[in-house]
């Protein structure tokens, strides 16, 4: 499967794997932010975490909002970021690595019989 910015992406979803398989789940979001922090900045990323930015509607303040981490998945979040004032070469569009594998693994997810065994 091909990426926008390929190597990026990857290092992202390793990044993300990374911790899930080494925390597991049922841990506060808190938690699992601050070890993908940690990881994203060991594999040269420049990532910000709960970063500020206020929101604006035409040219008034409608409201702050705090990133969990401060990554781009879609043109419209760049178009946010960009409209912040945030520089263009700061904002790297790197498509969402949730979406594309999940997407990826669909046909494989569907024809699991998992949540029957869980009994769902």
């Amino acid at each position: 499967m091909q990426y926008l910015h390929q190597d990026k992406t990857e290092k992202i979803i390793q990044a993300y794997f990374k911790v899930y398989n080494t925390l597991g789940y049922g841990f506060l979001e808190r938690v699992y932010e601050n070890a993908l922090l940690i990881e994203l900045r060991r594999m040269g990323f420049e990532c910000k975490s709960q970063y500020p930015i206020q929101v604006f509607y035409e040219s008034f303040v409608v409201g702050d909002y705090f990133a969990d981490i401060n990554l781009t998945y879609s043109d419209i979040a760049r178009e946010y970021l960009l409209r912040e004032g945030l520089p263009a070469d700061r904002i790297i569009k790197t498509g969402s690595p949730m979406f594309e594998v999940l997407n990826h693994y669909l046909p494989a997810i569907k024809s699991s019989d998992v949540l029957e065994r869980l009994g769902f």
